[in-house]
């Protein structure tokens, strides 16, 4: 049996369609398809989502003041999420050093010396301290804040894009 990106799982809840994944979100089965014209297509759409994502986020990186932190406050650096693309950027930790992080309440790249991704860390962390909506609790700042269109982009982009824990 092949399933399409229309074909319904018999424990999927009443007009909820397949999209193409590898197993199917309501029941867990691994999904097969016959068609290796559909799949190729498919992997075609995600790279071209993904190449467009990555794009977006070196845009808005860009677009973000930067300004200099006071050594050793890392009041902002809470548990944050990042879109898949960030993610990707960012080097794997354990469960036991992100069970450690989220019990302290603070980011698992926090490292003594400060952020041990700083020229790679998400978006929403490069927004601190550079928006009246984020303001850094000592009040440093960079010369210029974002401007309102650049902020409103980057929200968007976070709440279009799936966002997991770092």
């Amino acid at each position: 049996m092949s399933f399409r990106s229309t074909s319904r799982c018999q424990d999927a809840p009443p007009r909820r369609l397949h999209c193409c994944r590898a197993f199917c979100r309501p029941c867990g089965r691994k999904r097969r398809t016959d068609d290796p014209a559909y799949e190729k297509r498919v992997h075609a759409e995600v790279r071209r989502l993904v190449t467009r994502n990555d794009r977006k986020i070196e845009e808005l990186r860009r677009r973000i003041p930067s300004f200099t932190c006071i050594v050793g406050c890392h009041d902002c650096c809470g548990p944050v999420t990042a879109s898949s693309e960030e993610m990707a950027r960012l080097p794997i930790k354990t469960e036991a050093e992100h069970a450690a992080a989220l019990a302290e309440l603070s980011c698992p790249h926090l490292g003594k010396h400060g952020c041990e991704v700083y020229s790679e860390r998400p978006l929403i962390c490069r927004l601190f301290g550079t928006t009246p909506h984020l303001l850094c609790p000592n009040g440093q700042r960079p010369v210029y804040m974002i401007d309102t269109k650049t902020e409103h982009e980057v929200h968007q982009f976070l709440a279009r894009t799936r966002q997991v824990l770092v």
